[in-house]
């Protein structure tokens, strides 16, 4: 198999990847950078560079849509280079890759126990939290709540950016979709939110939490298979054999 370097991945996706690479831990002829924010890792920004030196095959995730227009450019330079962000309407030079989930059978599941509140959400440093107009409390940790709202940006709403809910998910916290976020409404069926009435409802009726993390992940695999795991793995060692 060939050699690939990992940057700033989750376990998730290096599981994926062994299966059709072996990890290298020095800059091999492959390369795939999990782009975070720079104040999060800054020896991302030297890797990459390393590796366009070295003419190795860059796939980078921008999973913040991070990247400015300068720095794009730049890279589109590279022939070497192919962009890639989780949104479906993509930037001029992006390709469309979501965030990874595993099957649900896959996972190790644990209970909470502890009393936890029934809806929340845990502040985003990248923005505010937008459009809080429903009064929701604000967390520590998804540990602590019953659900949440998968708050964005009006821009995000427009562009199907979708935040990566694996920290939600495997907290046992079930996120409920704001009506805006139009291209998502199959994954999320009966955990639609456009307004406080509708919040409101959620709160009152919505029980059996983990029968709706479940139906989420049953939608994810009829509906929008990309996202499981080991397409996107699959997605990656596509784009590196070109």
């Amino acid at each position: 198999m060939k050699n690939i370097t990992l940057v700033n991945v989750d376990e998730v996706i290096s599981s994926a990847l062994q299966e059709h690479f072996d990890i290298s831990g020095m800059i091999s002829e492959n390369v795939f950078i999990d782009w975070h924010l720079p104040k999060e890792n800054i020896d991302q920004i030297t890797i990459l560079e390393e590796s366009i030196k070295n003419k190795s095959n860059v796939v980078l995730f921008d999973r913040y849509l991070s990247l400015k227009q300068h720095e794009v450019d730049w890279l589109l330079r590279y022939k070497n280079v192919y962009l890639f962000e989780p949104c479906l309407i993509t930037r001029k030079g992006f390709q469309y890759m979501p965030f990874w989930y595993k099957a649900y059978d896959t996972i190790e599941w644990s209970g909470y126990d502890t009393r936890r509140q029934d809806i929340g959400v845990v502040h985003d440093s990248r923005i505010d939290v937008i459009g809080n107009d429903y009064s929701i409390p604000i967390c520590n940790t998804y540990l602590d709540v019953d659900m949440t709202i998968l708050f964005c940006s009006k821009r995000e709403y427009k562009i199907g950016y979708l935040p990566d809910m694996t920290k939600i998910l495997h907290s046992k916290c079930v996120p409920l979709l704001p009506g805006e976020h139009k291209y998502y409404w199959k994954l999320f069926q009966g955990l639609i939110v456009n307004n406080r009435k509708d919040l409101e409802w959620c709160l009152n009726v919505l029980r059996l939490y983990d029968a709706l993390i479940y139906g989420i992940y049953d939608n994810m695999e009829k509906y929008f298979p990309e996202m499981i795991v080991d397409n996107v793995a699959l997605q990656i060692k596509n784009i590196l054999n070109l």
